[in-house]
């Protein structure tokens, strides 16, 4: 595919890069992406050069920032500060490979059908606390709210479908792996999250 096809052009071009008794080197960027990256290393048979790290997009911009990278592989545009603050000479060039799919989840025991944005809008930021206030929810008590990090390009996807300034104080916790979510939320009856 056209997508694999660039990354593989990419990679190798940093793979070639590396002297051959350097250490592997290690890409971070944006966990949304870390399969299609990870496949990429694997078909272009750079796995001995090249490892890939998907902790967030953000995590992708400080390596940039910081030179200890070259790509970064994000799941949303680059944020304008960051590109400020790139080292003098250095340019972002941005290439879309794909856009980002985010879903909300809730444990399989809670049989909710569906929610309106002002009800996952109101779960996030703590004005909705309790299943019992979400038309549909078979989950009683408590909501266990959860959400990606920070530096997650899904969090900055999510705020703004959402239009969610800051999340509330009522969150659980928050995780660089979409993984995370789903642990949370399979295991909680009373967990929400998003990924």
């Amino acid at each position: 595919s056209n997508m694999k096809t660039s990354l593989f052009c990419a990679l190798a071009i940093i793979a070639l890069a590396q002297p051959s008794f350097a250490a592997k080197q290690l890409i971070v960027g944006s966990a949304t992406l870390e399969g299609v990256v990870a496949d990429a290393i694997d078909q272009a048979k750079l796995s001995t050069a090249l490892t890939y790290e998907g902790n967030g997009s953000g995590n992708g911009e400080d390596a940039l920032i910081a030179g200890t990278q070259g790509i970064a592989p994000m799941s949303r545009a680059m944020k304008a500060d960051a590109i400020a603050k790139l080292p003098a000479g250095v340019k972002a060039v941005e290439h879309v490979i794909g856009l980002d799919g985010i879903g909300v989840f809730v444990n399989s025991g809670n049989k909710i059908m569906s929610m309106d944005l002002d009800t996952v809008r109101g779960i996030f930021t703590c004005t909705i606390t309790d299943w019992s206030q979400v038309r549909g929810a078979t989950a009683t008590g408590a909501i266990v709210v959860y959400a990606r990090d920070a530096k997650s390009g899904t969090t900055d996807a999510f705020k703004a479908l959402t239009g969610i300034k800051n999340f509330g104080t009522c969150l659980k916790g928050q995780f660089d792996s979409g993984d995370d979510i789903a642990t949370r939320t399979s295991s909680e009856i009373n967990a929400i999250g998003f990924a």
